[in-house]
């Protein structure tokens, strides 16, 4: 397989909302692989295909750890500002910590740290570095690899980043975290099959879990499991998980076409013009869609 000609796709839990920990990543994708006939609808603005859509992002929150024994007032102040997104206070904090012992376990996190804060900022050399720094130090650590990985998919490196995925999946097997990101990057350049085995391991690890939801939804999707993949929708929706504006789409996409619901659909194309209120193919599938109730 020839990971340097993946095909883009969109993220719906993209790293802004699921990997800083507004999840984010769930994982719904622009596939276009709708495959039934519905009722005809009016000509409405195209939507775009796989091909023009940005690059996936994984599906894991770095959550910044609630509970660590004996840990230093730096250390604290570490986890607090950024939690708080204070970049020159996280970047200050966490090289005072390198500075002061850059063997030491807390110096892992303040790497980690400063990897996370030079994602944010796009500077992705930089933060492979901090996160490679991290790594060297602890070699098992899941957070560490996991943010390599990040960092890897978006230098278009994917088969290192499914290795720093499968090194976190060895090391870490009660965690659906890597299963989830290893799902969605699978899916970014629809290897399907793989992608729904990833997302199935994870969901029999964490089946009630936002992010699990909506990977093993998007997974299902891909794979035109359609009911399967809208009972799945539906319980991320019930658990008042985080659905993002794509997430939405697809709920709707489904109960437009393959479940035939307009009462459902329009419900859900009415959500999409509140999230984006100037796109025309909401507007225009929402109309339809109610008309028919």
């Amino acid at each position: 397989m020839k990971m340097n000609q993946k095909m883009k796709i969109n993220f719906t839990h993209s790293l802004n909302d699921i990997f800083w920990g507004a999840i984010i990543v769930g994982c719904v994708f622009t596939f276009g692989c709708a495959s039934t006939q519905s009722a005809p609808s009016p000509e409405v603005p195209k939507q775009p295909t796989i091909s023009e859509q940005k690059a996936p992002e994984p599906a894991h929150a770095i959550e910044v750890p609630t509970e660590s024994p004996q840990i230093s007032e730096e250390l604290a102040s570490l986890r607090q500002s950024l939690a708080q997104n204070d970049v020159e206070k996280t970047e200050l904090l966490a090289h005072q910590i390198i500075d002061k012992d850059t063997k030491s376990p807390e110096s892992i996190e303040a790497f980690l740290a400063l990897a996370q804060i030079a994602m944010q900022q796009k500077k992705w050399n930089e933060a492979l570095l901090y996160a490679n720094a991290a790594i060297e130090k602890d070699p098992q650590n899941l957070d560490g690899l996991l943010i390599s990985a990040r960092i890897l998919h978006e230098q278009n490196k994917d088969n290192e980043a499914l290795n720093k995925l499968n090194q976190a999946i060895e090391h870490h097997p009660k965690s659906a975290d890597p299963m989830v990101y290893k799902s969605a990057i699978l899916l970014s350049f629809l290897d399907v099959d793989r992608a729904l085995e990833a997302a199935k391991s994870a969901n029999d690890l964490a089946p009630n879990t936002c992010n699990v939801l909506l990977a093993y939804a998007d997974a299902l999707y891909a794979h035109h499991d359609f009911a399967d993949a809208v009972s799945h929708y539906e319980k991320a929706d019930a658990n008042k998980c985080q659905l993002t504006e794509q997430s939405i789409q697809y709920m709707a996409k489904l109960y437009e076409v393959h479940v035939q619901d307009p009462q459902k659909a329009c419900a859900t194309y009415t959500r999409l013009v509140e999230l984006a209120p100037d796109n025309p193919y909401y507007k225009a599938s929402r109309d339809y869609q109610c008309s028919n109730n």
